[in-house]
């Protein structure tokens, strides 16, 4: 998951991020997702990838998917408030890359490899 700041204002109270990989798992399970293929360590954060059974080649139906992916960081962020965490959901766009496990996270001036955790 790619945790993004939620914003300030109106005197809310920011929620926790998840602490460790079981407080994730337990986050997807909550949001009502299937168990994830692999979760990913960027260096920075976890996040879960599920891997589809055989490629999908993006053709007229991109609308449908962009709503399909927003509809599912929906769920991650329902799951998260659930159990008292803070996800957000302006991270499901179709434009976002995500880290490639073997490379290295080199944001604020450390070289931390990206991996995968299992």
């Amino acid at each position: 998951m790619c945790p993004t700041d939620c914003s300030k204002g109106h005197n809310h109270k920011r929620l926790p991020l998840p602490p460790d990989l079981d407080t994730a798992r337990h986050i997807i399970a909550a949001a009502g997702l299937p168990e994830p293929t692999m979760w990913i360590h960027s260096g920075g954060g976890t996040y879960p990838w599920w891997l589809l059974a055989t490629p999908h080649t993006i053709s007229n139906d991109l609308d449908d998917i962009a709503t399909l992916t927003a509809r599912w960081q929906h769920a991650v962020q329902a799951g998260s408030e659930k159990l008292g965490y803070h996800y957000g959901a302006g991270v499901g766009d179709l434009a976002r890359v995500l880290r490639i496990p073997g490379t290295v996270n080199r944001k604020e001036g450390l070289a931390r490899p990206c991996t995968v955790l299992e």
